[in-house]
């Protein structure tokens, strides 16, 4: 039997982070979840870092014995910690589950390796009004209405219009409604709302896989909400961890959008040099597998693979035209 490296299996143990509910224990009544949720205990692992930590803080918070919480503790470690896993059955489950999505865009596939790989995330990145959500809004089309997958798009700019979707439809007319019932779309308005509908899709997906293509568009509205680089770390991270689950677990392909901004040294000299950065700081930056770079020029748009699963192509540029049935 040939087991998986134990770093494998604490990443995976850090990965599983389930919401903490009061369906999980007797114990962890409404009323003792509420008040670990104040404490900024949120998850599973969360309580058991916070039980290793220290105890009688836990005591003190629960107001549960010694006994109880200790029995807790060993309740959770049992169903959520990680366990070993034959690595060739692991092998074969990925191979099985994995998948090439192409976007119906020739010159993007092509620039892509043949399409989007199942086990990836993509960043879509580019300065404001350069397509970003037109390209989502394109790709997540042609899945709709080339297979009977479902699409889950989470709003997060609260700008997604059905109507102007229907439109890209206009010639599946017969199918329309039945392909905008596989798009499903939550528009969030906070960060804990977007952690909770991650978590639901992860749970939806543990029991059915329904669907292969995640966009979010976009992050840097939830990221750019409050100044403290510590809470933004922490959301962030905790982000990325669920989103290392999805497509690991899951075998989902996820797509994000990001927003490009334009700096100045503030020479004076120099004023009309601008330099290009993308938002969400450095720790983000190294998360998605691939990165597409968007540029709008009149009614055309520019993409260039500035990041790439494997290797970057030797051409790794190509032009897409706006249509009103998305981009070709």
């Amino acid at each position: 039997m040939v087991f998986k490296l134990i770093n494998d299996m604490v990443s995976s143990f850090q990965l599983q982070m389930d919401r903490l509910t009061s369906d999980i224990h007797s114990l962890l009544n409404k009323d003792l979840v509420k008040e670990l949720h104040k404490r900024n205990i949120y998850t599973v692992i969360d309580l058991i870092k916070a039980i290793q930590v220290d105890r009688k803080v836990v005591e003190k918070i629960s107001k549960l014995h010694l006994r109880e919480i200790v029995d807790l503790n060993k309740f959770l470690l049992k169903k959520y910690g990680p366990c070993a896993e034959n690595a060739f059955e692991h092998y074969q489950r990925i191979i099985l589950q994995s998948a090439i999505l192409q976007t119906g865009i020739g010159c993007l596939d092509k620039l892509l390796d043949g399409g989007l790989f199942t086990g990836y995330i993509y960043e879509i990145c580019g300065l404001p009004s350069s397509g970003k959500t037109f390209l989502c809004l394109s790709l997540a089309r042609h899945i709709l209405t080339t297979t009977k997958d479902q699409v889950y798009y989470i709003d997060t700019k609260h700008d997604f219009s059905a109507t102007a979707f229907r439109h890209m439809l206009a010639d599946s007319k017969d199918q329309a409604a039945e392909i905008l019932s596989r798009l499903l779309v939550v528009r969030v308005h906070s960060r804990p709302e977007f952690l909770n509908t991650l978590f639901s899709i992860k749970k939806i997906l543990r029991v059915k896989q329904t669907s292969k293509l995640l966009i979010i568009d976009s992050l840097p509205a939830l990221y750019f909400l409050n100044g403290n680089h510590t809470e933004n770390n922490s959301f962030l991270n905790y982000t990325v961890n669920i989103l290392n689950y999805l497509v690991n677990e899951c075998n989902l392909v996820i797509l994000v959008t990001n927003l490009i901004t334009l700096w100045s040294d503030g020479d004076i000299k120099k004023v009309d040099v601008m330099k290009e950065r993308i938002s969400c700081g450095g720790y983000w930056a190294n998360v998605p597998n691939a990165r597409i770079k968007l540029k709008r020029k009149h009614e055309t748009c520019i993409v260039n693979l500035t990041k790439a699963v494997k290797a970057i192509p030797p051409n790794c540029e190509c032009e897409l035209k706006f249509t009103s049935q998305g981009f070709v």
